[in-house]
C-alpha cells in the first residue's frame, strides 16, 4: 500500500492530480482495517506536512519538497540541452523551417 501512496503523491507533485485527490487517499489508508503500518506510519506523516501547510505555517513549495522527503522520492530533474536551437526560416514560408544549434 505504500507503493499506491507514494503513486498517488507523485502524481500530485507532478501536478496531475490535486491535492484533495492526494487527501483522499491518505484518509483511507488511516481508515483502512488493511493498510500496513508502513503504509498508516507514511500516510500519517504525509498528513502533517499538509495540515502544516493548510495552516498557514509553510509555503506549498516547502509542502512538496517536505512531501517528498517524507516519501523517499528524489526530486524530478529536467536536463536541458547544453547549446539551444536557433530557428531559421528558409524560402518564402514558414512551414519550411529548421533547427540549426548555435
Amino acid at each position: 500500500m505504500s507503493t499506491l501512496i507514494r503513486a498517488i503523491l507523485q502524481r500530485y507533485l507532478s501536478g496531475q492530480d490535486a491535492l484533495d485527490v492526494l487527501q483522499r487517499a491518505l484518509i483511507s489508508v488511516l481508515w483502512s482495517d488493511n493498510a500496513d503500518q508502513a503504509a498508516e506510519a507514511l500516510a500519517m506523516g504525509l498528513q502533517a506536512r499538509i495540515a502544516e501547510f493548510t495552516g498557514g505555517h509553510i509555503t506549498e513549495a516547502e509542502m512538496k519538497r517536505s512531501l517528498r522527503d517524507e516519501a523517499g522520492l528524489e526530486p524530478t530533474v529536467i536536463s536541458l540541452p547544453t547549446r539551444l536551437p536557433t530557428w531559421i526560416a528558409t524560402g518564402t514560408s514558414s512551414v519550411r523551417t529548421q533547427v540549426e544549434f548555435a
